[in-house]
């Protein structure tokens, strides 16, 4: 299998003839470009989803798998030698699924899509491993690193507003991402929300008086949530950059700043938006791995809020769980208190709520 970089046809749509089965197994990539287009996406999201694809023909080829030989066991290596997280992995397996999908249409000879197969196993052994699974903090030391890599972004790019009025689209590393990324993890550490909360906060989510911020409930609603210091420190420089373009709209973390009228929304970030932005801050002090995470973010933020005295009850509200079973497994956690299964109790607080 021959791997070339995302690059979508340069020829006419028109001119194509329908992709056959024998030409997605010559040239996989260029087959799944000229899918893509006849495929009512918009352009960036036709970009990314090349570049995924792009990236796991690329992985089979180093292995000398090709399209007709995948496995689900193929696909689990594939996400675990690539380091693709939870979130990211069962993108990428709906997008191989649906490819899959495609080429059984066209006569692949398979029993069962791969990527399917390898969604049904993954749920299977999470159910089977739930009890062992570990909830993970930040230590002390940890936690003051991040936090330092928050301050010191704010330092040095959080009075930079005039340079942000003269910033242009598809420069790296712009003074406001820098912040923008920093404000996110913030709000993570010093309040709890999650990666699909951010993209969902709009500008008026302080109660700056009461020291509360409203987020998302999954399953819908809103719930308020202690804001600790170094989120309202974050929050309050990245909405004074945020001020300095025109039009962002009613989120506090959209898409993109870029000029637009004012009365126009712009879309929230996408997962993994989020997700890079806060493995930036961790990367810049020195923390990698699985732990590298929003996840490990707000379990922190929890573990603030039983060191501070909170109780179940506020630990509840605080985090936004529909049952306070939820803050006794995330206490007994912080605690070191690992369920079992043959303590009836303890292993009803292990299971997630």
């Amino acid at each position: 299998m021959k791997h070339v970089p995302a690059q979508p046809s340069s020829l006419p749509l028109e001119i194509h003839p329908d992709l056959t089965l024998e030409q997605w197994l010559c040239s996989p990539d260029l087959s799944f470009a000229i899918w893509m287009r006849r495929n009512d996406y918009a352009e960036s999201t036709r970009t990314v989803k090349i570049a995924m694809w792009n990236k796991f023909l690329h992985w089979a080829e180093g292995k000398r798998l090709t399209l007709d030989s995948i496995t689900y066991q193929n696909l689990h290596s594939f996400l675990e030698e690539a380091e693709i997280v939870k979130a990211h992995g069962y993108r990428y397996l709906r997008l191989i699924e649906r490819v899959y999908v495609y080429l059984i249409d066209l006569g692949l000879p398979l029993k069962r899509n791969p990527a399917s197969e390898a969604r049904d196993k993954t749920d299977k052994e999470e159910k089977k491993t739930w009890i062992n699974d570990p909830t993970v903090f930040l230590e002390r030391e940890e936690k003051e690193k991040i936090e330092k890599v928050i301050m010191d972004r704010l330092r040095m790019y959080g009075g930079m507003e005039k340079k942000v009025e003269k910033e242009g689209k598809g420069r790296k590393k712009q003074s406001w991402v820098m912040v923008r990324d920093a404000a996110i993890a913030a709000v993570m550490v010093g309040g709890g929300a999650t990666v699909g909360s951010i993209s969902k906060l709009s500008v008026n989510c302080t109660k700056c008086a009461e020291g509360r911020i409203s987020l998302p409930k999954e399953g819908g609603g809103d719930y308020e949530a202690v804001l600790l210091p170094i989120g309202d420190l974050a929050l309050t420089a990245w909405r004074r950059l945020l001020r300095h373009r025109v039009g962002a709209g009613k989120l506090i973390f959209p898409a993109d700043i870029k000029f637009r009228v004012t009365d126009v929304d712009t879309a929230g970030m996408h997962p993994s938006t989020v997700f890079r932005a806060v493995r930036s801050v961790f990367r810049d002090a020195g923390i990698t791995g699985k732990r590298a995470c929003g996840a490990t973010l707000r379990n922190t933020y929890a573990a603030q809020l039983i060191d501070l005295g909170c109780d179940d009850l506020e630990l509840q509200e605080y985090m936004g769980f529909k049952e306070t079973m939820s803050a006794l497994r995330l206490r007994n956690a912080y605690f070191g208190i690992t369920p079992t299964e043959n303590d009836p109790i303890t292993a009803k607080l292990a299971k997630p709520g």
